[in-house]
Parts: C-alpha cells; structure tokens; sequence
C-alpha cells in the first residue's frame, strides 16, 4: 500500500493513478487528519458486493440478496438463482461469474421467490 500527501499526488497524479491500475493496490492520499483511498473502480465495485458495509450486503439475512448455483452435469451448464434483487443491481452478474469462475456461456440466471430480498423462511 502506498501514501503520498495531496500535494504529492497532485504533482504526480498520473504515475500515481497508472500505478495503483497497475499494482490494483490502494493509494491513500492524505490532507491534513483526513484523507481519501484510491483504488482500481474493479476492486471498489467487487467490495460493493462483499459485504464490507458499503454495498447491498448491509442488515438481516433476509435482507441481503443472495441466490443459489446450481450445476446440471447432463446439460453441461449452470443455472444461478437469485431473487429480483438482480434487476437492481444487473453488474452482480459479471461479479457472480467471476468470483465463482462460472462460463459466461454455459451459465443462466433464474428468478427464483426464496432469494428475493425480504423473503424468509419463516
């Protein structure tokens, strides 16, 4: 991880930006008692999603989206299913994907009621 001060990122902004899309480690840029982290927008949008507080993965079980993968070996594919959540947040597919290395090709999305969010069990 690196740190520069505002002054030091402003007079080298662009090696400081190409570096950190290189490295896809943060910068932390500091002013002062505060400052700012500046990260690749892959890594900011995946932590959308994993449940570090600043995504949809926020409060009770049954109000977090959340879905199923399911593999049919006779049709070789995959089928995800997910509640309507995924309308709101149609980018969750990429993510989905690629965190569970599933085949853009050989994968569906299904709307399924039990991972809609507000659905429980009881």
């Amino acid at each position: 991880m690196q740190v520069t001060t505002i002054s030091g990122f402003r007079a080298n902004i662009k090696q400081y930006y190409d570096n950190v899309l290189l490295t896809e480690e943060p910068l932390i840029i500091t002013k002062g008692d505060t400052g700012a982290v500046l990260i690749p927008l892959e890594k900011y949008n995946r932590q959308k999603h994993h449940g570090d507080g600043s995504g949809p993965f926020i409060g009770a079980y049954e109000n977090k989206p959340r879905g199923r993968i399911f593999y049919l070996p006779d049709e070789d594919r995959f089928v995800v299913a997910t509640g309507k959540w995924l309308e709101e947040y149609p980018e969750a597919k990429e993510l989905v994907l690629e965190e569970f290395d599933l085949p853009a090709q050989n994968t569906v999305f299904e709307y399924a009621i039990h991972w809609d969010i507000g659905h429980s069990w009881c």
